[in-house]
């Protein structure tokens, strides 16, 4: 999925990548670097972005792959076993347009969903 630059093959582990970001930021002459993050930050910027943009918590969780026994007690954890797919596939084009706005320096805008053309 991640292929590696120098070799053209795939990276084993995303340890690696986390230690050539945070290599190739300490070399630029900004002042700025990616020292004192982990990859567990992203999920849980991902989870609070989503649930301030009117997410619900549990398709975030499916989006994560948290298994619904493990975030909900109860009757729901035992007997609410939905992936939540089409809802899953929405939060995650918000996600991109989060970011894509965020990268732009644009406010993000929630209410717009983009249409789609089908063949008849």
């Amino acid at each position: 999925m991640f292929p590696a630059t120098r070799s053209g093959g795939e990276i084993g582990t995303f340890t690696d990548i986390k230690a050539a970001l945070v290599t190739a930021t300490k070399s630029k002459d900004d002042g700025a670097t990616l020292d004192g993050w982990t990859w567990h930050g992203f999920r849980r910027s991902f989870a609070s972005a989503l649930g301030g943009a009117g997410i619900q918590e549990a398709v975030a969780d499916a989006a994560l792959n948290h298994r619904q026994a493990d975030t909900r007690g109860g009757v729901l954890g035992v007997y609410q076993r939905s992936s939540r797919r089409p809802e899953q596939v929405r939060a995650m084009g918000l996600w991109g347009r989060l970011l894509r706005n965020a990268l732009d320096g644009k406010e993000a805008v929630e209410n717009i969903v983009p249409l789609v053309a089908r063949a008849n």
